[in-house]
C-alpha cells in the first residue's frame, strides 16, 4: 500500500471538488450560450419564412398587373 496521509487525499479531493464545479460552471455558461444562439437563429427563420412569404405574394400580384396590362 502507498502511504498516502489522510490529509493529502481530503487535498486532492478538495482540489478535485474545485476542478469539477469549474468545469460545471463553464458547461452550463456554454449551454446558456448555445440556447441563445438557437433562439437567434429560430427567430431569423420566422423572419426568412415571412419574407419569403411575402416574396411570393409580391410576384404574384405582379403577375396580376403585367396580365392586366
Amino acid at each position: 500500500m502507498t502511504n498516502v496521509s489522510v490529509e493529502e487525499i481530503k487535498n486532492q479531493n478538495k482540489k478535485l471538488r474545485a476542478a469539477v464545479t469549474s468545469l460545471t460552471f463553464g458547461f452550463e455558461e456554454e449551454r446558456k450560450r448555445m440556447e441563445e444562439a438557437l433562439k437567434d437563429e429560430t427567430v431569423k427563420d420566422k423572419l426568412i419564412n415571412d419574407l419569403q412569404s411575402k416574396v411570393k405574394e409580391m410576384d404574384f400580384l405582379l403577375d396580376e398587373l403585367d396580365l392586366k396590362e
